[in-house]
């Protein structure tokens, strides 16, 4: 009966570290499994998720060993990503005074370094693809309804 009321030094640290690591992997288990070798298998998410995965991991008093290394180097990659194309982000998506012209070229850019730089799918960089996607579209469209005309057909007076 005495030993009911027996508590170890720093039993109760260690039980809420130990319940801090379990919450940490349910929260964001479904991001930690995957294996990137595949491009069929990339997960995809939001640039704020993966902060929040590396940002919740650093507040857990336990080394994850691989599952935090793999997040902070893929948000590097996404940080490094961010600060040469999150002016397009602003562009495309921002408030209507921050809006701007972006070209396609700049688009297609993004997209080829988010895909070939970051272990994951951001979905900032499914948004560009998708709006890059419509900008095709719609210069196919254009071409269409309005083709280039040759430098052969004269335009002037004397074209018949």
């Amino acid at each position: 009966e005495d030993k009911d009321g027996w508590v170890l030094d720093c039993e109760e640290e260690l039980t809420k570290i130990v319940r801090g690591a379990d919450r940490w992997f349910e929260q964001f288990s479904q991001y930690l499994e995957w294996d990137n070798r595949r491009p069929s298998t990339r997960k995809c998410l939001a640039f704020c998720v993966l902060r929040s995965i590396v940002h919740e991991a650093n507040n857990v008093f336990v080394s994850f060993g691989s599952a935090t290394n793999k997040m902070v180097k893929v948000l590097a990659q996404a940080e490094n990503w961010f600060e040469r194309f999150g002016h397009l982000i602003k562009k495309t998506s921002g408030e209507p005074h921050e809006r701007g012209v972006v070209s396609q070229q700049e688009l297609s850019d993004a997209i080829e370094a988010a895909s070939s730089d970051i272990a994951v799918d951001l979905e900032e960089a499914i948004a560009l693809q998708k709006i890059c996607d419509k900008m095709k579209q719609w210069f196919e469209r254009a071409s269409f309804a309005a083709p280039k005309r040759s430098k052969r057909v004269g335009t002037g007076r004397w074209a018949t």
